[in-house]
């Protein structure tokens, strides 16, 4: 019997902690049944309108909304496949590590040579981007540590590493198409579209364990769908395990930091 997988408002604010066998939260926005919502086509890009009272979609403005800004909010960022599956994520933090490691090797060969930039060999600005575009297409754990990372004090960060945590704080990766409607129609069913009168594909917002996308129930009502990233509900603890392993293993914690202090607190 597959698991309940729409829970109201009401009842989502119980846990923090993302539920392995729940990952399609409903939030109503408003209760108006005469209102507009503006959604982005993902192949143009261009916004179209949606009337939840008529249940009409138009290309058109709506007089109503002349003069706001339809910018697609997430229109920057990258669409990369949650890996989903532990033997995935521990591959994942395996290429990290590896490749961090290159990089390393790669500055000390630099500065060998004459060049290169000043401070860590691990903490330099090629390794700082390559952290950063890994833990935005890991999300999950590791991707929630990142952005706890980039709220601390950047005395204790190297400069470029700071930086790299900015954009991990900002751009998380959205699901490619194909992976969220493999998610919605293993929670939802594979007739899970006609459960609303209208459903935005592309998400609003994006964060380490899911994004949100809006959408409009045939009664009217305009709702935030919010739907958990697969794989990241079981694969905390084993992410922290990893995480924590390869900053020991490299090093790359800056002094003072206390990295195993956060993760803890994550835990």
């Amino acid at each position: 019997m597959r698991r309940c997988a729409v829970v109201l408002a009401a009842r989502c604010g119980a846990s923090s902690r993302p539920s392995a066998a729940r990952r399609v939260w409903l939030h109503s926005t408003s209760a108006s049944h005469d209102a507009w919502q503006t959604y982005v086509d993902p192949a143009s890009g261009n916004p179209y309108y949606y009337h939840v009272e008529s249940k009409t979609t138009t290309w058109e403005c709506p007089p109503e909304l002349e003069g706001q800004s339809h910018e697609d909010p997430l229109g920057a960022r990258t669409a990369r496949a949650v890996p989903a599956s532990s033997m995935a994520r521990v591959l994942g933090f395996a290429s990290l590590g590896a490749d961090l490691a290159a990089g390393a090797a790669l500055e000390m060969a630099r500065r060998a040579a004459g060049g290169g930039t000043p401070g860590s060999t691990v903490l330099n600005p090629r390794n700082a981007d390559v952290l950063a575009t890994e833990l935005c297409r890991m999300r999950g754990a590791a991707l929630k540590i990142g952005q706890m990372l980039s709220v601390q004090d950047e005395s204790f960060l190297p400069t470029p590493i700071a930086e790299a945590l900015k954009r991990v704080r900002t751009h998380a990766d959205i699901m490619p198409a194909y992976q969220l409607e493999q998610v919605l129609v293993e929670q939802l069913g594979p007739e899970w579209e006609a459960k609303f009168a209208h459903f935005g594909r592309q998400p609003v917002a994006a964060a380490s364990i899911g994004q949100v996308h809006m959408a409009a129930l045939h009664d009217g009502r305009e709702v935030a769908v919010k739907v958990q990233y697969p794989g990241v509900a079981t694969s905390i603890n084993s992410d922290l395990a990893n995480l924590e392993r390869l900053v020991s293993v490299l090093n790359v914690a800056p002094q003072g930091l206390f990295i195993e202090r956060i993760i803890e607190v994550a835990r």
